[in-house]
């Protein structure tokens, strides 16, 4: 997943954050639903949910794409 995470943001030539949104079928094959370069940053949205499912602290994030910016 990580892997198609990283082809779908050289692929797009996205910057910053983004979102790429997967289901999986029956036969465990990852299937992309969207590229999302702008996805909503809010504490109870879906990146906040994505980030707390890989371990990565709401406000570690957010210091990320700050500095990121920079």
């Amino acid at each position: 997943m990580g892997d198609l995470a990283r082809a779908c943001w050289d692929l797009f030539g996205v910057r910053g954050y983004t979102r790429v949104d997967f289901r999986v079928d029956e036969e465990g094959q990852p299937w992309i639903l969207e590229v999302n370069a702008n996805p909503c940053l809010s504490p109870d949205a879906g990146f906040a949910a994505a980030l707390q499912r890989a371990g990565i602290a709401y406000p570690t994030a957010m210091a990320r794409i700050l500095d990121a910016a920079r």
